[in-house]
């Protein structure tokens, strides 16, 4: 449990809100940070605005989508601000792919730090109904998914892993012929 002087919350209506700036310029030179870390559109837009007012912090942004499916807006706020990112962390090669291709400036503070789930060594025998372990996987059946990856490390991690993936898309086919 953490005490209360120690969490902080500041809420902002938008990238717009003036008064969410003043409080929260108030609070960073409050708590003196180390390192900011923002997440998606709005967050990312209102943090970088915020790091003009104090340059003492690392700005650490993170993208979780593609370029195809965010808001013009966020990616001029992008091109504009994305220099006040000390790094940006995509989820995938695909999504840093889609942010330069509108932002190529932008290219070399990117790191694709995957998102993964965390599979124990040795896992408690009461979790599984057998010794095989079954993974499964839904999402879209296309390139930024790169279910491709997956499918080529299944092996690696040993006979008692299966893998069921669930989804539609273009690339059906060819995620069948290379799982066989």
């Amino acid at each position: 449990k953490l005490p209360s002087e120690r969490v902080h919350v500041l809420n902002a209506r938008s990238i717009f809100d003036v008064k969410a700036y003043v409080r929260a310029r108030t609070l960073i030179r409050t708590i003196n940070p180390d390192i900011v870390y923002s997440t998606l559109n709005e967050a990312n837009a209102f943090a970088r605005v915020l790091s003009f007012f104090s340059s003492r912090y690392r700005l650490v942004t993170r993208e979780a989508n593609m370029a195809d499916i965010k808001p013009l807006v966020y990616k001029i706020l992008d091109i504009v601000l994305g220099f006040r990112s000390s790094s940006i962390i995509v989820v995938s090669k695909a999504v840093g792919e889609s942010l330069s291709a509108y932002a190529p400036i932008l290219r070399e503070r990117t790191r694709v730090l995957y998102n993964s789930v965390l599979v124990p060594e040795h896992m408690p025998t009461h979790t599984f109904s057998t010794t095989e372990i079954r993974l499964l996987s839904v999402g879209s059946l296309d390139a930024k998914k790169d279910h491709q990856t997956l499918v080529r490390a299944v092996p690696y991690l040993g006979e008692r892993f299966r893998l069921t993936i669930i989804g539609k898309g273009a690339l059906r086919g060819s995620l069948e012929h290379l799982a066989q």
